[in-house]
């Protein structure tokens, strides 16, 4: 029964790998998680605001950041292998596609003095270092992907 089990035990680097969790999908996590608290405690939050409403979307468009990520990043290793480069740009462009959506409501909010600034001058600071991130990743893929197809000529 125990070599049963030995044999059906992951490999240790296998656990390890399932396990990643890349920082830049848990640092949008992590703002995500941030704002959405101080959104409550602050009440930033009209009751039963319309989708449009710039502060909703500032934390609706985070909240779908992390996930993105976390599927062009996480479980694997970097860079990712050549077949999945284009798959893993195409999560981080929809990423990025986010984080544009959140800075806009965000520039929206401001303009109409819903959050204090104390919490969205960080907010604008780590998304746009998110999005920044994203960029330098989404340029190290394709400058992979041309390398691959310079070689194949």
């Amino acid at each position: 029964m125990i070599d049963e089990a030995e044999a059906t035990e992951p490999e240790p680097e296998i656990i390890t790998e399932e396990r990643f969790e890349h920082p830049l999908g848990r640092r949008a996590a992590d703002l995500f998680h941030r704002l959405h608290e101080h959104s409550d405690s602050e009440q930033w939050l009209p009751e039963n605001p319309q989708a449009e409403y710039p502060v909703l979307e500032v934390i609706n468009s985070t909240m779908w950041v992390g996930p993105k990520l976390a599927g062009a990043l996480t479980g694997g290793r970097w860079p990712p292998e050549l077949q999945n480069c284009a798959s893993t740009i195409v999560r981080l462009k929809r990423a990025h596609g986010y984080i544009d959506d959140a800075l806009n409501a965000a520039e929206s909010g401001q303009e109409d003095s819903l959050i204090a600034p104390i919490h969205l001058g960080p907010a604008v600071v780590d998304l746009t270092d998110i999005a920044q991130e994203i960029r330098r990743l989404i340029a190290e893929l394709r400058e992979r992907l041309d390398r691959e197809d310079t070689a194949d000529s």
